[in-house]
């Protein structure tokens, strides 16, 4: 088959957990079928990596898009968005050069990949070819989660009313794909009550366990951590400020020596209150060095959906991971088994407390942590679930309504 594979951003380079999932599902299906990558850029770095990507895909198109670079676009798009009544991420992904080479390229295709729910907005262009929606998070979730941990009055007023836009741009979109695919059995059951009649498949993410693996070169450091996300995705941003008020100051008080690493794009206005005990690196070239000095892997993510690739790599490169419930939401791991889950700030400190002080506790987690991934999550077998269902709606048309 020829397919369409359309991101919001670049697959490469694989800097977060969007960029992983789309790149290694990218990666799998063209190893089968002739794949055509139409994206938006992000960064200005994305273009960087066409001559890699084309030699995975038979063709790649990288389109601008005016918001990422200019603040005064994204605050005209912005208004639009509130005047308009329609979600502020379908304003800003409705381009007209999308438009224009959606149309061009169709004409040779035999499914369309949508690689996040925004693009569901050029679904009147696919003239009833199978569509398939990659649903990293159910979106209107995780919106909503955020608006229930939001301060402020204004701020309040937009996300309740963004998050209602979204929900019902949401559940549209989910009507009228052949197909979904998502992370986990929790957003499958979401995205069921959307949209029963559509056909829905969980195709969980992944990890190479030949990149991720334990690197014993690499000595860890006496009670060091390490967190992974950049601060410009609310969710990071919140479990952040989280652990800086409310978890590490107990930290502290028992092991003075804690450092906390972050790999992730950072925030000039993030209010630290223990800046001495922090290292931010940005963006990394390679995140495997700093995570195997690390002698724990935190996720203290208070909203969350899908599921979270970190955890994943970490666990591949066998560093115990301690997480919030949601963060570890739809994994299928098992608290004491092969990672700890804490949800409030008295247990994140204690068993933070107790993996620095027990070595054969860490040694238990690693070992089992690795020999999980190793039986469910390797993207050869992932990327078979998703080539079973592009066979399975690749005959299917429906009228976009």
């Amino acid at each position: 088959m020829n397919i369409l594979f359309i991101t919001t951003k670049c697959p490469l380079p694989t800097n977060d957990g969007h960029s992983l999932r789309s790149f290694n599902l990218l990666k799998q299906v063209a190893a089968v079928h002739s794949v055509h990558l139409l994206s938006f850029v992000k960064y200005q770095q994305e273009y960087d990596s066409i001559p890699e990507l084309e030699t995975i895909c038979s063709s790649v198109t990288l389109l601008n898009i005016p918001e990422n670079t200019s603040k005064t676009t994204l605050f005209r798009t912005l208004i639009l968005s509130v005047f308009a009544g329609k979600a502020f991420v379908t304003c800003k992904y409705d381009t007209r050069q999308m438009r224009e080479t959606i149309r061009t390229k169709i004409k040779e295709i035999d499914l369309i990949h949508f690689d996040m729910l925004p693009l569901a907005v050029f679904l009147d262009e696919t003239n009833g070819l199978p569509t398939v929606l990659n649903e990293h998070n159910v979106e209107s979730l995780l919106l909503q989660r955020r608006l229930e941990n939001e301060q402020g009055i204004i701020k309040k007023w937009f996300f309740s009313r963004q998050q209602k836009l979204l929900e019902q741009f949401e559940r549209n979109a989910c009507r009228n794909v052949h197909s979904i695919i998502t992370c986990s059995e929790n957003d499958l059951a979401t995205l069921k009550s959307f949209a029963p009649q559509t056909q829905i498949d969980v195709v969980p993410n992944g990890v190479d366990t030949s990149y991720f693996a334990p690197l014993v070169s690499e000595p860890e450091e006496p009670h060091s951590m390490i967190f992974i996300g950049g601060l410009n995705w609310f969710p990071n941003y919140d479990a952040l400020e989280w652990f800086d008020t409310c978890i590490f100051p107990e930290i502290l008080n028992h092991f003075p020596d804690a450092h906390l690493h972050i790999i992730g794009i950072m925030s000039d206005t993030f209010p630290w209150k223990h800046s001495q005990a922090t290292t931010c690196y940005g963006f990394v070239d390679d995140i495997r060095p700093y995570m195997a000095k690390a002698s724990l892997f935190i996720v203290p993510l208070r909203i969350g959906g899908g599921t979270r690739l970190k955890i994943l790599n970490a666990m591949a490169m066998g560093k115990p991971v301690i997480s919030t419930t949601i963060g570890a939401e739809g994994l299928g791991v098992v608290s004491g088994e092969n990672i700890l889950l804490a949800d409030d700030e008295q247990s994140f400190c204690k068993m933070t407390k107790n993996l620095f002080n027990q070595s054969t506790l860490r040694k238990t987690l690693s070992v089992n942590a690795r020999n999980f991934i190793n039986e469910h999550y390797q993207w050869k077998h992932i990327g078979k679930k998703l080539l079973n269902v592009y066979n399975s709606v690749s005959m299917k048309k429906r009228k976009f309504t």
